[in-house]
């Protein structure tokens, strides 16, 4: 593998050396290259818990080539494959064969695109920029299709890598014909016209690593409230039914010394009984909970009023109204899963009496009214259970932002809370 790198590395410095020619632009040459290193050193991490990221560097490297030629490719390749990638934390070994691979790719597509008069021939363009696309796909997947096949110890055919490679070559293509374009447009305006279009490049590429942080954090959060919900429901487990079960079969085992007829061991039958009745009553409640009741074949009313008989065995006095409304799955489906987190909080934290819902629906949509006469909570409540850790209302508010829905969410302390849900007549 190293005998391999280094015979590439040597063959981008023939190359280079070869077809060199002189700066023209140094200010376009320094803004390309530190765009280039930036964005290569901001990659987008495409695929969640795999080491695969994508970078817009790879046009601005594509523009730079067919723009200034032989200074322009190294200098992109420099940006992209070693500074890029160093601040990345790759090997310098890898960053050193990727300004290799980099450069080589640059310099052929600047070779293939000045076969094509499209600099006094605009028209031409587009077919400079695709030939350039697949060329510098070509070289690029070509060299990194050995270097599979030396990783993989040849169970990997370098034509199979290439053929692997082929899903890829549509962007490049879009790469080339963009850097033609901006080829194009800084002969006409020089630096001026080579920023115009670097501009929404870099911006594109800002909002997706804005977008994919966002994202990430946001799945951090799911994965803390799903960790959350799985100590809640083991907690729940070992306070209530695992207690219950260890005292009845306690129970059972001090009757099978009595006599079968004794009042002793009659009164401890029933004992029993009553023990393992109420640990099937909270064995229901974390199913309701872990698997609600089939909506499209149960309907929104059953699964709500089962998400209440928690609170009623605790003694808090529930009402429902939710009329057979003919809701779309995807309507009962948010509405089920935000009175669940609602009625959680209810029971959790709201030390309440009563609790009241109300589902209706009219031409705008459905409106979900969760109430109750708990202690309520204040915005310091609510900041205060973050930093521990709790998403509850936030959590909330975004299940239903993401369906096109509206939360409000109204407390003050000592004077309940109410959650109003409403589902437009076509959430997204």
């Amino acid at each position: 593998m190293i005998t391999y790198i280094t015979l590439v590395s040597l063959a981008a410095i023939v190359v280079t050396v070869l077809a060199w020619r002189p700066l023209t632009d140094p200010s376009t040459l320094l803004i390309g290259f530190i765009a280039t290193a930036v964005m290569a050193a901001f990659s987008v991490r495409t695929v969640s818990g795999v080491n695969a990221s994508w970078s817009a560097a790879v046009a601005v490297h594509l523009g730079l080539s067919l723009s200034l030629g032989p200074p322009g490719a190294v200098a992109g390749a420099i940006a992209d494959g070693l500074l890029g990638r160093a601040l990345l934390g790759a090997g310098w070994v890898r960053c050193i064969f990727n300004a290799a691979t980099f450069t080589l790719k640059g310099l052929a597509a600047w070779t293939v695109a000045s076969a094509f008069p499209y600099q006094q021939h605009p028209a031409l363009a587009p077919l400079a920029g695709i030939a350039a696309g697949v060329v510098a796909w070509a070289v690029n997947y070509g060299i990194l299709a050995m270097v599979i096949r030396l990783a993989s110890q040849g169970e990997v055919s370098v034509r199979r890598a290439v053929r692997d490679s082929l899903a890829v070559l549509p962007y490049e293509i879009a790469y080339g014909w963009a850097a033609a374009g901006v080829a194009v447009l800084f002969r006409l305006a020089g630096t001026a016209g080579f920023t115009m279009l670097l501009a929404p490049v870099v911006a594109g590429q800002a909002f997706l690593v804005l977008l994919a942080r966002r994202t990430s954090a946001h799945q951090a959060e799911l994965r803390q409230a799903e960790e959350a919900e799985r100590r809640r429901i083991a907690r729940d487990l070992h306070d209530t039914v695992v207690q219950v079960v260890a005292g009845s079969a306690m129970l059972l085992s001090a009757q099978a010394d009595l006599p079968s007829d004794s009042p002793v061991s009659k009164e401890l039958v029933r004992e029993t009984a009553s023990d393992l009745r109420s640990a099937a009553q909270d064995l229901r409640t974390l199913i309701v909970q872990i698997a609600p009741p089939t909506l499209d074949q149960d309907g929104l009313a059953v699964a709500l009023g089962a998400l209440l008989r928690p609170l009623i065995a605790g003694g808090i006095s529930a009402h429902l109204s939710c009329p057979d409304h003919d809701l779309p799955l995807v309507h009962s489906q948010l509405i089920f899963r935000v009175a669940q987190e609602a009625l959680r909080n209810v029971l959790a934290h709201a030390g309440a009496t009563a609790v009241e819902i109300t589902v209706t629906t009219d031409e705008g949509g459905t409106l979900l009214v969760i109430k109750d006469d708990g202690r309520g909570f204040s915005a310091t409540d609510v900041r205060r259970r973050r930093r521990q850790g709790h998403i509850g209302t936030r959590g909330l508010a975004e299940t239903a932002a993401q369906s096109g829905a509206t939360l409000v969410i109204e407390s003050e302390p000592g004077a309940g809370t109410s959650v109003r849900l409403t589902v437009p007549t076509s959430p997204r």
